[in-house]
């Protein structure tokens, strides 16, 4: 089971993280910050790419963005050296196409939020797209805030997507320490997200939270 810890903030946190072996580091830029604490400045995502370059093992690094046009997220990622992008919004998919012909090694994940059962058609548009390498399920509350809810969502809409998805489906929303197990067996997905469930209550990240995260998530 693959395993992402999201909301990464510093050089610091990223080699503190790495230590626990998770596959994926995720990474907030462009932001509204009261909408989203992670969200840090192009100088620091790219250190925290740098750091991540140098843990003793690959990981990769997701770049968050709420961009809607190709243009935005290719010049962030050209600037931050990110190996995916994580695409919330409505993205439109001949976008996703502009941005993978012009990164064409670049990761493309598209978030889908799962609000009712229409997320199932959304998520096969997308799948559908030759562009676009994997999925990510996610909560969302109100119109702005997209991840980083701290809220689960319907699994059992999710478990029928990474049913009928070809590619590879990320699962994220209100997942912890305790309800991880539960959500991997009911969803079967191919990789789990967490931020702000192993998160303190001030936003830094709880080490052992983190730990025990990845333990529970890889049985």
């Amino acid at each position: 089971m693959k395993v992402k810890i999201c909301g990464i903030r510093s050089r610091q946190e990223a080699l503190r993280v790495g230590e626990f072996q998770p596959d994926a580091l995720g990474i907030l830029v462009g932001f509204d910050p009261q909408i989203a604490p992670n969200n840090i400045s192009e100088e620091m995502a790219r250190d925290v790419v740098q750091a991540s370059r140098e843990l003793p093992y690959n990981v990769d690094t997701f770049l968050l963005t709420n961009k809607q046009d190709a243009d935005t997220n290719i010049a962030y990622s050209k600037r931050i050296g990110n190996s995916h992008i994580q695409l919330l919004g409505d993205v439109s998919v001949n976008d996703v196409g502009v941005i993978r012909y012009e990164m064409p090694d670049l990761g493309i994940v598209k978030v889908i939020h799962v609000t009712g059962y229409e997320a199932v058609g959304l998520a096969q548009e997308y799948d559908d797209c030759d562009a676009v390498s994997a999925l990510l399920l996610d909560s969302r509350i109100g119109y702005h805030k997209r991840g980083g809810t701290g809220q689960t969502h319907d699994w059992t809409i999710s478990a029928e997507i990474a049913r009928r998805s070809k590619k590879p489906v990320w699962l994220a929303g209100g997942l912890r320490t305790y309800n991880v197990r539960s959500a991997i067996e009911t969803v079967r997905p191919y990789g789990v997200d967490v931020e702000t469930g192993v998160q303190n209550p001030d936003g830094s990240k709880n080490y052992d939270m983190i730990k025990e995260f990845v333990s529970n998530s890889r049985p």
